[in-house]
């Protein structure tokens, strides 16, 4: 099993903090891309339809869990940012007042970009402790 750590501190990080923070800045990437497409193509030329009733129910299931795991995730995410941004952020004070007033006005926006320009490139992967006793 591998470990993380923050490059500049050698902060350990668990794997489920990594994969969590993976999966939602994916999930809410994802989820504001398919959602900007469909206001496209339906928001303008009529507002009053509603993309949940068109689909099947199943479906429209999925979509609503998916839409809360979303977001708790950007919520997750923003949080996290914020610790990072507070504890483990070494940038001169102009940089880190760019990255304060863009998680401020951005919301969970700011966090995605944040975590895709700065927290992703602190992290680094350690290899596994190798058994030194000889014994398999």
């Amino acid at each position: 099993m591998k470990s993380y750590y923050f490059s500049h501190d050698s902060h350990p990080v668990p794997s489920l903090v990594i994969w969590a923070s993976a999966s939602w800045m994916v999930s809410l990437t994802a989820l504001t891309v398919i959602s900007v497409v469909l206001c496209m193509i339906y928001g303008p030329s009529n507002p009053d339809v509603n993309i949940l009733r068109m689909l099947p129910v199943p479906i429209a299931y999925l979509v609503i869990v998916w839409g809360v795991y979303t977001g708790f995730g950007a919520v997750g995410l923003w949080i996290g940012m914020w610790i990072y941004w507070a504890k483990l952020e070494k940038s001169p004070f102009r940089v880190r007042a760019g990255w304060f007033t863009l998680l401020i006005l951005g919301m969970h926006y700011g966090a995605l970009i944040y975590a895709i320009y700065v927290w992703r490139k602190g992290i680094f992967q350690a290899p596994a402790p190798h058994n030194s006793g000889g014994q398999s």
